[in-house]
């Protein structure tokens, strides 16, 4: 199955303009896709594409399923708010390059865990070990 303009960044971020979700949320959601975008790469769908043969369901659902944009909105705010810490760079390569499922849910975990535990006080450095093993 091709999925023709599904890979474009700008497909996505039309379906959330064009969702039935409030005006905060179509504007969030465009945020976040174009956060995804900026961070993983323009290329980041059609490498998915070429490896899983599906694209992520945080993408894909998120305009229309209320825990994939909840997914989505995860995914970018640990994204974004992480940068700061240390091994944010080795992470988000990770997610740029592992393009298995299980790779971007490890990656993720470590975002989020990364961030709840600055928020707690904690000294954090990401990323260590490999999400490959």
């Amino acid at each position: 199955m091709d999925p023709g303009p599904r890979l474009d960044w700008l497909y996505w971020r039309e379906r959330m303009a064009n969702s039935s979700r409030c005006d905060a949320g179509r504007t969030t959601g465009e945020w976040a896709l174009g956060v995804l975008e900026n961070q993983l790469g323009v290329d980041w769908l059609q490498q998915i594409w070429a490896r899983e043969r599906l694209l992520p369901p945080e993408v894909v659902q998120s305009s229309f399923h209320a825990m994939a944009f909840a997914d989505l909105l995860s995914m970018n705010a640990s994204l974004e708010l992480a940068q700061n810490l240390p091994g944010h760079a080795r992470v988000r390569r990770i997610l740029r390059t592992d393009l298995r499922e299980q790779a971007r849910h490890h990656s993720m975990l470590l975002l989020e865990l990364g961030m709840l535990g600055r928020w707690a006080g904690a000294s954090v450095a990401l990323g260590c070990g490999s999400a490959a093993a």
